[in-house]
């Protein structure tokens, strides 16, 4: 199985990315909601069809691996190697996000950084750093939000949709920025809801984080390939 995926300049007909990656008959889908259209602008196309199933377990599987491997937490600045990552034995949070999602055909690496590449000013950056840009946390919530499916901080998780936490208790009127990242798991934890696989230090997890008093869910995204070749 493998996507082909190329960020595109601003389009005018918009592809919206509300497919659902693991349809469940026991969840509706849902309809995508009334965000105006420039928060959906086309971003993928895939050129070999594949099971949204299927992507869905090959990410949650990746974001596992890093678990067994006991991945350790370093978000220091370091360039990237041929293939586009960190040594593997350390990454910080957007680096499980980033090499889950690759596996199941999507690499945010190369979309984070040709997004902030073209549109610095939405960032709140002077210029794109291809070593960087995706390890960001606040970076990579901009890209969901201008991207993805917005859903509910409280409900309807589904396995391999991204999570964002703050530590910080967020106040009405004022920008409530993320500082962690995390993907849903396939597995439901002790409390119902579903675990989160994440790498907060010191080493990578699989946890109850959804009910964590630590953090504070402050965006709940679902990005999926779309469209057929």
């Amino acid at each position: 199985m493998s996507l082909a995926f190329k960020l595109l300049a601003p389009v005018t007909s918009v592809v919206s990315l509300a497919t659902a990656l693991l349809p469940s008959s026991n969840v509706p889908a849902i309809d995508p909601p009334n965000h105006p259209a420039q928060h959906h602008e086309a971003l993928i196309s895939r050129s070999t069809r594949s099971s949204t199933v299927e992507s869905a377990r090959a990410i949650t599987d990746r974001a596992r691996l890093e678990v067994e491997r006991g991945v350790f937490y370093d978000a220091s600045y370091q360039l990237l190697d041929a293939s586009g990552d960190v040594p593997p034995d350390r990454g910080a949070c957007t680096d499980l996000v980033v090499r889950a999602y690759r596996a199941g055909g999507i690499d945010l690496q190369q979309l984070v950084h040709e997004d902030v590449r073209a549109s610095a000013r939405a960032y709140g950056v002077e210029e794109a750093d291809p070593n960087v840009d995706h390890r960001r946390v606040p970076t990579l919530q901009t890209f969901f939000e201008r991207h993805a499916l917005r859903l509910d901080n409280r409900d309807d998780f589904r396995a391999a949709d991204v999570v964002f936490f703050t530590t910080k208790r967020c106040y009405a009127g004022w920008p409530c920025i993320a500082t962690h990242v995390a993907i849903v798991s396939d597995r439901v934890g002790p409390h119902g809801l579903p675990l989160v696989l994440q790498n907060g230090g010191p080493r990578a997890t699989e946890s109850d984080g959804l009910v964590s008093r630590r953090y504070h869910v402050v965006g709940h995204f679902r990005l999926s390939s779309v469209g057929d070749p």
